[in-house]
């Protein structure tokens, strides 16, 4: 076998190895980054009370290289909720609530309610794009490793 073909072969076995190791190495980067704006976006919710606070989380999709952060509003999977934090991040308008069964406990409220609003108190996004940038940064950092990690041999 001639050096050529010994070369040709090691590169080859490089670039098998490459898609595993990024995907790995990209995985890894987003979740660190992905840990990170969710700290923030903790930090800065307010936390008078709910769920708010323990419902911000995220999640990568299993055999994927996704990774989102998001407020959970699901009844289905078991985890804090926070249907109302879209209201929280961008406040309310006055409005009229109106329902067949009366509102409140023990009905207190009556069949219809005017709401006064409530101003927004963003989080999610200042959060987000508080840690975008070093988030980038970590993600590019970790890819250009595992290329050169798998480059060198």
């Amino acid at each position: 076998m001639s050096s050529l073909d010994r070369a040709l072969r090691r590169l080859g076995t490089k670039f098998e190895r490459l898609p595993r190791e990024m995907t790995a190495a990209a995985v890894k980067a987003q979740e660190a980054a992905a840990e990170r704006i969710v700290r923030r976006q903790k930090s800065l919710a307010p936390k008078d009370r709910g769920n708010l606070v323990d419902a911000i989380m995220w999640e990568t999709e299993p055999g994927t290289v996704s990774t989102r952060v998001f407020v959970n509003y699901s009844k289905t999977n078991g985890k804090p909720r926070a249907p109302h934090g879209h209201l929280v991040e961008f406040g309310a308008a006055p409005h009229v609530i109106e329902s067949e069964k009366p509102m409140g406990v023990q009905g207190k409220f009556g069949h219809r309610v005017e709401h006064p609003g409530a101003p927004a108190q963003p989080f999610f996004y200042p959060g987000y794009r508080a840690e975008r940038s070093e988030s980038k940064r970590e993600i590019r950092k970790a890819l250009q490793e595992a290329a050169q990690k798998v480059a060198r041999g």
